[in-house]
């Protein structure tokens, strides 16, 4: 049995459809399920991250317990200074993600309040802040902070020059004021 020439186009144009309808849906299906692990596996980075912040926490209590030799709760640049002797203390803060290199340059950064003592809240958050690489925020931060003091200053040099200049016309004319007097004086007599 032959196929009228009129079907073969319709059945070509069918088969291209469902083709492609079936392609979608298995496209469709495939779609959903990458959102569902997507979303899985952000809050699996997000447990993972938290998880990670409360065990660096753990350990930055550790090392400030440790260091606190004299347990007031308060940290000494002496007794820091002391526990950085230790090599493996040195390496346990390098494992932390945190340069001792310049322990002194640290301990000033730790001291918020440059009390020249760092109490446990102070010493958590200031590691916390310092761990790690400086990040590009970090730069970018300092690059605005350094344009906003370098404008500001700008500003009180063009401030103090205008003050000098008027100072300096002032005692100009209190000068010629004092000299014209004293020349009108010796004319006269």
């Amino acid at each position: 049995a032959r196929v009228h020439w009129a079907y073969e186009p319709a059945f070509t144009c069918f088969i291209f459809v469902m083709f492609f309808g079936v392609i979608n849906v298995v496209v469709g299906a495939f779609v959903s399920a990458t959102g569902e692990v997507a979303k899985q596996d952000k809050d699996f980075l997000i447990n993972a991250e938290i998880e990670h912040v409360e065990a660096y926490t753990r350990k930055i209590k550790e090392f400030f317990a440790e260091a606190d030799t004299d347990e007031s709760g308060m940290l000494s640049w002496h007794e820091f200074e002391c526990h950085l002797k230790n090599p493996k203390v040195s390496a346990y803060f390098a494992s932390l993600e945190l340069d001792v290199s310049h322990a002194h340059r640290l301990f000033k950064l730790l001291d918020t309040d440059c009390s020249g003592e760092v109490g446990h809240d102070e010493f958590l958050d200031g590691c916390l802040r310092l761990k790690g690489m400086a990040k590009s925020i970090d730069v970018n931060m300092l690059v605005y902070e350094t344009e906003r003091i370098s404008r500001q200053i700008s500003g009180l040099l063009e401030a103090q020059s205008c003050q000098v200049s008027a100072a300096l016309e002032d005692i100009r004319k209190a000068h010629s004021n004092l000299v014209q007097p004293s020349r009108q004086s010796v004319t006269q007599t």
